[in-house]
């Protein structure tokens, strides 16, 4: 598995009661997005205007899907150890409290499906609603002049516009 750089659909829970989210024999792709606003280390909740980019993507399978974070090993992959984590790969820094996962489900040969968003917290995971993400991920591109005077307030014309 690669780390590549870049520039809600779930299945049923399973019945072992583990958290784990029942295979579909799909994939799931997993884009890490580290904050660049001034509170960047802090919860994305708690950071009045969050600012993101994305860093890097790659692709795990769904049987890694899990009910309270994006997919199992999610740290362990994506932070700095012993040189060969996707992290360091993408020539990254490590995945830390702030930043934001975007995954999207892939069943087989089908589309990718409507992302959901996961944010590191202190403790554990939180979703993120995706006009929220879509909104730090227009801010993470703008300069700090034009966040100022953007016009963020209308959530459609933004989803039209940044997509994915």
């Amino acid at each position: 598995m690669t780390a590549t750089p870049v520039g809600d659909t779930f299945s049923p829970v399973d019945s072992s009661g583990q958290g784990k989210k029942a295979p579909m024999n799909g994939q799931l792709e997993v884009t890490v997005c580290h904050r660049v606003d001034q509170r960047a280390f802090s919860e994305f909740h708690r950071a009045p205007e969050p600012a993101m980019v994305e860093v890097y993507t790659y692709t795990v399978s769904d049987d890694t899907m899990r009910e309270d974070m994006p997919h199992d090993g999610i740290f362990r992959m994506n932070n700095a150890v012993t040189g060969q984590e996707l992290n360091v790969t993408a020539n990254a820094r490590s995945l830390s409290v702030g930043d934001v996962v975007r995954v999207r489900y892939r069943h087989r040969w089908d589309s990718w499906m409507t992302p959901t968003y996961w944010a590191v917290n202190g403790h554990g995971w939180a979703t993120v609603e995706p006009r929220d993400a879509l909104r730090a991920r227009l801010r993470g591109r703008m300069t700090e002049g034009e966040v100022r005077t953007a016009q963020l307030g209308d959530a459609d014309a933004l989803y039209a516009e940044v997509g994915r």
